[in-house]
């Protein structure tokens, strides 16, 4: 465990300004940054439902409680405000913006390794494309804190992206190290960036990794939010302006919608798909214009229950009326995703006085779950229904009073899925 010595007296800090928008070979341009991937951490309460995969925090450990002052771990929450020091780290939320919204909350330490860690396949990237990498990070470390001889108060960070091909990984590209001091006044969020451009020949996946990159005590104390991985348009006009694009998989079909603007000298969209063993896409279906001005939405359904590929890939080739054409990014279903997962109940064993809340993972935004309190024999207790948003939710159960003693089973349903935990009564 670190520790914080704060010195008498004033103290004067020197500022260096750094340039944290980095790029490598290439110009990337963003007329309509819609990622291929995007890591907000969703929203929700204290504790998390559960921590991130191994491969994403792979030299890190998780910790859902309250208490964040040991070395090398790091918890999903909506505040800083878990040190038990109130003068060590500066209480801030989350990037995104979002009610609740989660981030990343690192302490970390020497030596330097992987904060954060993701990958995508080749086949949602392609070959020899141009992409933007980038992060926000917040130094949430208090002016006078680590001031011992041989501790910095910095957070030191790098980005790294490497690909994987005939089983070995190579590095693609290493950001500039990105210095943070610790502030006078009240913190912000920094952007780190850094492009890549995707191998021309075949690959199985990219990795894209936040690093630590400080080799000194103390500092490396920080937030994290908002990863993303974005195409880049290079000199290359879209032929419409996409605004967003979103597929969903419900009861054997993939609901496909997006948003545009600008349909002038437009003439058709074209709905692609493949697998993942596949080696090109296919077109499933043409769009015809809408026939309106300004902004226009569309939705196409493709019923895929007959498939039995459990993940596929989707695209949308936009073509002009001379014939150019652009594709957006690619989406990929599987088939096996859940809607709602992670349940837990706390308190659990329930007694009198008592509010349980229930906690789970959503992927939807805004959808109706219904909240079910089943006894042994089957028969509803106690039923409710409340709408949730997209990551964690907490849901206190209503009228648990007129429950009596006894085992009962909690059910959350969304029509489509259900998940189910044990429920005790004592009084």
């Amino acid at each position: 465990m670190k520790k914080f010595t704060f010195s008498k007296g004033t103290f004067t800090l020197l500022f260096l300004v750094f340039l944290w928008n980095i790029k490598s070979s290439g110009q990337c341009q963003f007329p309509n940054p819609i990622p291929v991937y995007l890591q907000t951490f969703g929203a929700g309460t204290r504790p998390a439902v559960s921590p991130l995969t191994i491969y994403q925090v792979p030299e890190l450990i998780y910790t859902g409680t309250g208490n964040m002052d040991p070395e090398k771990i790091y918890t999903i929450t909506p505040t800083s405000n878990l040190h038990s020091n109130p003068n060590a780290w500066w209480t801030v939320s989350d990037h995104t913006g979002n009610p609740n919204g989660l981030m990343m909350l690192v302490n970390d330490r020497e030596p330097a390794g992987v904060t954060y860690r993701d990958r995508l396949h080749s086949s949602v990237l392609g070959q020899s494309n141009l992409y933007n990498f980038s992060a926000w990070v917040m130094n949430i470390l208090k002016p006078g804190v680590c001031t011992a001889s041989g501790n910095n108060p910095d957070i030191i960070i790098n980005l790294t992206v490497d690909y994987k091909a005939a089983g070995v990984w190579t590095n693609l590209v290493t950001s500039t190290t990105f210095t943070y001091p610790s502030p006078v006044a009240a913190p912000d969020w920094k952007n780190i960036n850094v492009n890549f451009t995707t191998p021309a020949g075949p690959y199985d996946s990219v990795r894209f990794n936040v690093n630590n990159a400080s080799v000194v005590l103390c500092g490396n104390d920080y937030v994290l939010d908002d990863i993303r991985i974005t195409g880049c348009v290079n000199n290359i006009s879209l032929p419409v302006h996409l605004m967003s694009f979103t597929a969903n998989y419900r009861n054997g079909f993939t609901t496909l919608n997006w948003e545009v603007d600008n349909e002038v000298n437009f003439s058709h969209y074209e709905i692609e798909r493949k697998s993942t063993a596949a080696a090109s896409f296919n077109s499933i279906a043409m769009q015809a214009l809408s026939g309106g001005t300004g902004k226009s939405t569309y939705q196409h359904s493709d019923n895929i229950s007959n498939l039995s590929d459990e993940t596929l890939l989707y695209r949308l080739k936009m073509v002009d009326l001379d014939g150019s054409f652009k594709y957006s990014n690619v989406l990929m279903v599987r088939k096996d995703q859940k809607t709602i997962s992670g349940i837990s109940v706390s308190p659990n064993p329930v007694t009198s006085g008592d509010v349980p809340v229930i906690r789970f993972q959503s992927s939807a935004n805004n959808a109706v779950v219904t909240l079910r309190i089943v006894d042994w024999n089957g028969r509803t207790i106690l039923k409710q229904e409340t709408k949730v948003s997209e990551g964690v939710n907490s849901i206190p159960v209503n009228n648990i009073q007129k429950l009596q003693p006894g085992i009962y089973v909690l059910q959350v349903s969304n029509g489509a899925e259900m998940i189910t935990s044990k429920l005790s009564v004592v009084r």
